[in-house]
């Protein structure tokens, strides 16, 4: 696990392996992440498991809670480019009980490149939200 402190390095050799190396450094075993850039992984891949495992069944307010704060999680820090977050934006808009795995694959990346982008942890101190 990361100390909150140290800059974060991704190890892999494409977004898929770099995502999952954010996620074992980042991602505590329960609860939110200590730095936002732990939290775009934990929301994205929270996300994807209740809707593309759970069918749904869960989903609630927190979950759009869950979605709103990861708008704001990308425009923190040193942000994407400004094509990029616009299309960030938009895939989170778009994340609804039928998205496909696509958009979360799209999602992964682009949490990858904002942590890329900002390397010390930017600290996390509440959510909106208990999931």
């Amino acid at each position: 696990m990361n100390d909150g402190k140290s800059p974060i390095v991704l190890q892999g050799k494409n977004y898929a392996d770099k995502f999952e190396d954010a996620w074992s450094q980042l991602v505590p075993s329960s609860g939110a992440a200590a730095c936002m850039q732990g939290e775009i992984v934990r929301v994205i891949g929270k996300i994807s498991h209740e809707i593309l495992d759970n069918g749904g069944v869960n989903w609630d307010a927190d979950f759009r809670k869950m979605t709103n704060a990861l708008k704001e999680y990308f425009k923190a820090g040193e942000s994407l480019e400004t094509n990029e977050l616009k299309q960030a934006l938009n895939l989170i808009g778009q994340i609804s009980l039928n998205s496909d795995n696509d958009i979360f694959e799209e999602l992964g990346k682009f949490a990858v490149k904002f942590i890329e982008r900002n390397p010390i942890p930017i600290p996390l101190n509440t959510t909106a939200y208990k999931r």
